[in-house]
């Protein structure tokens, strides 16, 4: 395990896929996620890193892993997401997580990523939007496999890989598509993706 030089207070770290853990990480990191440098070390530690996440963020990373995983390729992490504090409050952070691959090939099997502090009143701004209600009734009128696919949708994935990851057709997922976007009102998947994701309201 090492230690990286500090950079204006971001956390940052190496994790290295065919090890599946952290290798490298700077103390800004270590202190973010409450690790000492001894437990870095523990193959289990990335566990614990997901279970102090929201639900809703380490089921989108679970993802982002899964589609990397049968496309032979990964789709860069870069998100907010939130982590369950002592007192059992979440703090907002912005999580970027990509390869390396592109700035030297024989460091394909490295993601770096990247912790930066999100400001406190960011999570209350997420709800202060008047029509965050009315999103949230629209939502109730699906189906739980609809939700599944909301879900995915705004995690990116398209209709070939939501059919890949529940074991449907392409055809399939795209006439839950449509219909999803007809109950919800929207005009486009774009628009839904946004606001779903926005309020995370699945």
């Amino acid at each position: 395990m090492k230690i990286l030089p500090e950079e204006d207070k971001l956390g940052i770290f190496i994790y290295s896929k065919e090890k599946d853990r952290i290798v490298c990480a700077n103390h800004q990191f270590l202190q973010t996620y409450q690790i000492s440098i001894e437990r870095l070390n523990n193959s289990a530690i990335r566990r614990l890193i997901f279970m102090k996440l929201h639900k809703d963020d380490a089921r989108y990373i679970r993802f982002l892993e899964w589609n990397a995983s049968q496309n032979k390729h990964s789709k860069p992490i870069n998100r907010v997401v939130r982590l369950r504090q002592k007192d059992q409050s979440y703090k907002p952070l912005h999580l970027l997580v990509f390869s390396v691959a592109n700035i030297d090939r024989n460091l394909s099997d490295y993601r770096l990523g990247i912790v930066i502090n999100v400001p406190e009143f960011w999570s209350e701004q997420e709800t202060e939007d008047p029509h965050w209600g009315t999103y949230r009734d629209k939502t109730k009128r699906l189906s739980k496999r609809e939700k599944e696919i909301v879900e995915l949708i705004v995690d990116g994935a398209t209709d070939k890989e939501i059919g890949n990851y529940l074991n449907i057709s392409p055809h399939t997922a795209q006439r839950h598509r449509k219909n999803i976007l007809k109950k919800l009102e929207f005009k486009n998947t774009a628009k839904l993706a946004f606001i779903i994701g926005k309020y995370r309201l699945v």
